[in-house]
């Protein structure tokens, strides 16, 4: 059972850091993975992380695990893992001794590409940080727990003495409910749709700020448990005699770059990388796929135009008008050919700036990446995809391009059947043709052109229905 005491000096230690682990030494390596999930156990007894893709059957093409070192993940425009409830604690070196060395190391974001049938397997060693509620917080060989709800007052007291003015105005503000509409509009936009439709469709302020009320207790109750998850892993490396890293923006981030690089494994010391891979280009395809499949299953005409209009690819649009056949692996082919060809058209601009600025520190640096950036492509368009990603991708483009086509083509039948469907053919023809924009009013379909006309009700209403509009 954890006291105050323990609480009281674990802040200290947090607030009052004895040092800075050297990096350049991967004996002080700690992996980190934050997730939802609990590792899973396979037939031998082993437990195992599972690739997102393993975890849905393929449905999210995604192949990699990633792991911050000695630090948890914060939020970044990759996501946001603040509310994760397991943390798992694994030895550098010991992970690396089970599945092989990561595709790259960053201090921010190392990730491996596990054999897809086994997942990443985890070594003793390893540490999990987990809810418990039934005490603050614990410290153990193998499980530490922390509290998810239900603090009391002396704990709240405790934990705004940790907070610094920031957090603490955040908390006050959500305590005391002061918000303005503009603010309750912000925080709306961040809440999932089903809360933004409560609130929009209450009849009365007394429910609007019951909903209110739930969304800020929610906020201050995930304002505390964050911070204490942090502690708890804090304790827990200390325990498994490792330090916590307080920021990657500093040397450590080089140290870890320049290391990893010295031992032969692609070392960087920002956090992008993986966002620049073609193993990362395939997985955005998968979830362009699922998000299209999705949105003509609501057969919410208004939110599939929207989608069209905001959309940078034409191709929602020109299936919906049977413009283009249903050909998932052919749209992953083709991205993989863009993807070479992005190499390439970078690759001429690095060697293009090296020519220009030949007295330019950085004009050999330019001509390294330029070269190594066209023997990346040539080496991609000979070995094609299997030699670079691995059995991994062969199982999404084979096995899951027949169901993604298969749910499509059923999300788009239920589609046609919306009574709607000839005027979103109209309206997807006008915006394919740069025509004018749609929308939906109390009269009808109107265009951009039909609301700027000063027409009054009664006559609007006949031209609807003169012009054959749906009112």
């Amino acid at each position: 059972m954890s006291t105050i005491e323990d609480f009281e000096t674990a802040i200290q230690d947090i607030n009052n850091p004895t040092k800075q682990p050297d990096m350049s030494n991967m004996d002080n390596w700690l992996c980190v993975h934050a997730t939802n999930y609990m590792p899973r156990s396979n037939e031998n007894g082993e437990l195992y992380i599972p690739t997102t893709g393993m975890a849905t059957d393929y449905k999210y093409a995604r192949a990699t695990v990633h792991f911050t070192l000695n630090q948890i993940v914060g939020s970044h425009l990759g996501g946001n893992w603040d509310a994760s409830q397991f943390v798992i604690l694994i030895p550098y070196k010991k992970l690396v001794e089970l599945n092989g060395n990561p595709e790259v190391v960053a201090s921010a974001d190392t990730y491996f590409m596990p054999n897809p049938d086994t997942g990443m397997i985890l070594p003793k060693g390893t540490r999990i940080v987990c809810p418990n509620n039934d005490t603050l917080f614990s410290v153990g060989d193998e499980i530490s727990t922390y509290k998810t709800s239900d603090f009391t007052d002396e704990e709240i007291e405790l934990f705004l003495s940790y907070f610094g003015p920031s957090l603490r105005y955040e908390y006050t503000k959500y305590k005391n409910a002061d918000f303005a509409e503009y603010e309750i509009r912000e925080l709306l936009e961040t809440e999932s749709d089903m809360i933004r439709d409560l609130y929009k469709h209450a009849e009365t302020q007394q429910e609007k700020s019951a909903i209110l009320r739930i969304i800020l207790e929610k906020r201050k109750n995930a304002l505390l448990t964050t911070h204490l998850r942090k502690m708890v892993v804090h304790m827990t490396m200390k325990k498994m005699g490792y330090e916590y890293v307080e920021s990657h923006e500093d040397a450590n981030s080089n140290k870890v770059a320049e290391t990893a690089r010295a031992h032969g494994i692609e070392g960087h010391s920002g956090d992008k990388v993986h966002w620049e891979t073609l193993e990362y280009q395939f997985e955005q395809r998968g979830i362009d796929w699922l998000d299209i499949i999705r949105l003509c299953e609501t057969n919410d005409i208004e939110k599939i135009y929207e989608f069209c209009c905001a959309s940078t690819t034409k191709l929602l649009v020109n299936l919906i008008l049977g413009k283009e056949h249903i050909n998932v692996y052919q749209s992953y082919q083709d991205l993989f050919k863009k993807f070479i060809e992005s190499k390439r058209v970078h690759a001429q601009i690095d060697l293009r700036t090296a020519q220009e600025y030949p007295d330019w520190d950085d004009s050999f640096k330019k001509k390294q990446e330029a070269m190594e950036l066209s023997k990346y492509a040539d080496e991609l368009e000979q070995g094609g995809i299997k030699a670079y990603s691995g059995p991994y991708l062969d199982i999404v483009l084979h096995r899951n391009a027949a169901r993604l086509e298969q749910d499509f083509a059923t999300a788009l039948e239920k589609l046609r059947q919306n009574p709607e469907y000839p005027m979103l053919v109209k309206m997807l023809t006008d915006l394919i043709n740069d025509g004018p924009r749609w929308c939906k009013t109390e009269y009808g379909w109107l265009t951009d052109e039909d609301i700027l006309t000063p027409w009054s009700k009664v006559d609007l209403a006949k031209l609807l229905n003169d012009t054959g509009h749906r009112t």
